[in-house]
């Protein structure tokens, strides 16, 4: 993943103590707090499921296409099927 600059808002929140909560960490808290436990205190990793395996596949094939100048849509569209058909 690419570096991101950070919002200097949010730097001196942390510095001052604040804790910084994300998206997902709402949304985990929110959906089930056994699992944010589990996942944000205990630092145990859950298995894959088949829509973090194809967000991830997502995610990574629009930050190339973010990152390239001349991206091929074709070549996107035969990675994305290529790799949903080694996760089937």
């Amino acid at each position: 993943m690419g570096y991101r600059e950070q919002d200097s808002r949010i730097v001196k929140l942390r510095k001052e103590g604040n804790t910084i909560w994300s998206y997902s960490k709402l949304g985990a808290f929110h959906n089930c707090k056994f699992a944010y436990k589990l996942g944000y205190i205990d630092k145990i990793k859950g298995d894959d499921n088949i829509y973090s395996l194809l967000g991830s596949l997502a995610h990574d094939i629009l930050e190339e296409a973010y990152n390239t100048k001349s991206y091929d849509c074709v070549k996107a569209e035969e990675k994305f099927v290529s790799e949903l058909d080694s996760i089937i």
